[in-house]
């Protein structure tokens, strides 16, 4: 991964050289300025692409290029440090349902499959996207089993860093409703709870894209969305998902949903939190067969 040269897809080098621009604005002295940075180190660098995507990632990663001077080893040294918060989320996610050691296991098959290990050796957003979401997934979980508004808190922070790290964030306040409506006999939150937390979640968010929807809609076919689009968005999608994630992983997981579905619980209690994984999943492919968009399956990378 050490001699990527940012060249895997048309956006790589896009997102180090955002990311280097962000690095050298937080310490331009100019942060009252940012149109006028951008403009200028734009005329210098053309890769830039702020507005294009949100700037969580470019935040986070121009942060690490103060800490350690930008180069091509640096960058990918990032995205290893992202594929470890990765493992460790998702360790904890399936601590929920397993054992330790079939948890590590877990967390270890999650950041070697095809798709994540791809993106282990790339300067992609996919890995931060998927981390943000599982937090928010552990966050909003916790929210239904009545641990308090911290734990809101949590979800909505996770959330938004998620939708601003890529537009397909916003699959989670789907997941998060569809799972609410789901179990809402058998939770402690109340509407108002949740509501309030997709409203604030959204209310973070609105202002970046409605500011900066025409410089992201150039890679859509077509702003509204159509029936044609989903029609043939969803075979695709559905393939595409289980040739990503590897065809042993994906049949383990339907097997486990069988099961579910039977009521075959170890323990009672799992219901609640299948449930939102179910959710967590749906969402998404929900979410980007209805948003006309190219057929790219890293728009998936929260399921």
């Amino acid at each position: 991964a050490w001699r990527d040269d940012f060249s895997a897809t048309g956006d790589e080098a896009s997102h180090f050289t955002s990311a280097i621009a962000m690095s050298s604005y937080l310490v331009s002295g100019q942060i009252t300025r940012p149109y006028g940075f951008a403009s200028q180190y734009y005329l210098h660098y053309p890769k830039v692409a702020f507005g294009k995507w949100p700037p969580v990632f470019y935040v986070l990663s121009g942060v690490w290029f103060l800490l350690f001077s930008p180069s091509r080893l640096t960058g990918m040294l990032f995205i290893a440090f992202e594929a470890v918060l990765l493992s460790f989320v998702s360790f904890r996610v399936a601590s929920r349902l397993l054992s330790p050691p079939l948890s590590v296991i877990a967390a270890i098959t999650v950041v070697m499959t095809p798709f994540f290990s791809l993106h282990s050796t790339i300067f992609m957003l996919e890995l931060q996207t998927a981390t943000l979401g599982l937090v928010s997934l552990l966050a909003f979980s916790a929210v239904l089993e009545g641990r308090g508004w911290k734990m809101g808190a949590i979800f909505v922070l996770a959330a938004s860093a998620c939708i601003l790290t890529k537009a397909n964030g916003w699959a989670l306040l789907i997941s998060a409703g569809m799972g609410y409506l789901w179990l809402r006999k058998h939770i402690r939150a109340s509407f108002f709870t949740v509501a309030a937390m997709l409203v604030a979640t959204t209310l973070l968010c609105a202002p970046f894209y409605f500011v900066f929807v025409h410089a992201m809609s150039d890679g859509n076919q077509d702003s509204r969305p159509n029936h044609s689009f989903t029609l043939e968005a969803v075979p695709t999608y559905l393939k595409e998902s289980a040739e990503v994630v590897g065809l042993a992983v994906t049949a383990l997981f339907l097997v486990r949903l069988v099961l579910c579905a039977k009521g075959t619980y170890r323990v009672p209690e799992h219901r609640s939190f299948i449930v939102l994984l179910v959710a967590w999943t749906a969402g998404p492919l929900l979410f980007q067969t209805i948003v006309p968009a190219s057929f790219e399956i890293r728009h998936l990378a929260i399921a």
